[in-house]
């Protein structure tokens, strides 16, 4: 237990460290923040221009202690593929072509790929205190947002619609002090982002998350 004091001497907070996570607590031991150690992937790498959801699930993997022994690149590459989302990867993690529809998996084959190493549910649907009662229990959470927290850009296509402009982080803190949420944003990089911005496309994408245990 770390605890910390202003110039005068009088206690502001003190930190616990669980080894996976950080949390803190105020001088009336109520918890307001809590913030993960998890690794961070740029989806980037090896030219995958499309592999927020693969590199999303890896660092929340890796945070658990799985997934360790295996490459970015081989775990996007294990990936189930299909024509439809609902069963795996749409169009190719490595090139942007073709631009009229996303590439991107859905959250059932996500999970269910991420139980070849863990423990991953799949919790679509989840509200924001569940988010955030997983996170205080040590768990990352991948989350599917919109690219860069802006407006939707929409697209209708046979198995329903989404956005052009989705995109997946990890969810790895929140601030209750600040009202904001961190992110591994493997695009992005990490960020601490505004509470209101994060939930407005967490819904936007209807609250597709899945979480690592």
């Amino acid at each position: 237990r770390n605890y910390y004091f202003n110039k005068e001497g009088h206690l502001q907070f003190y930190k616990i460290n669980s080894g996976i996570a950080d949390y803190y607590y105020n001088t009336n031991d109520v918890r307001y923040k809590v913030e993960l150690s998890v690794p961070y992937i740029d989806q980037t790498d090896n030219g995958a221009s499309q592999g927020c959801e693969g590199a999303s699930l890896q660092m929340a993997l890796k945070a658990k202690g799985k997934a360790l022994n295996i490459s970015y690149r081989k775990f996007l590459d294990d990936m189930p593929r299909s024509n439809d989302p609902r069963k795996g990867f749409v169009h190719s993690m490595y090139s942007n072509y073709p631009t009229n529809e996303p590439h991107w998996i859905d959250t059932v084959p996500l999970a269910n790929y991420g139980n070849r190493y863990g423990t991953v549910e799949d919790i679509r649907s989840a509200s924001i205190s569940r988010l955030k009662s997983e996170l205080a229990n040590g768990n990352p959470i991948v989350v599917y947002v919109v690219s860069g927290f802006k407006d939707p850009v929409w697209g209708n296509f046979w198995y329903g619609r989404i956005p052009y402009n989705l995109h997946v982080v990890t969810l790895v803190g929140y601030d209750d002090s600040n009202g904001t949420y961190k992110i591994n944003d493997p695009y992005y990089g990490i960020k601490w982002i505004n509470h209101t911005t994060f939930e407005k496309s967490y819904n936007t994408l209807g609250k597709r998350a899945i979480v690592v245990k």
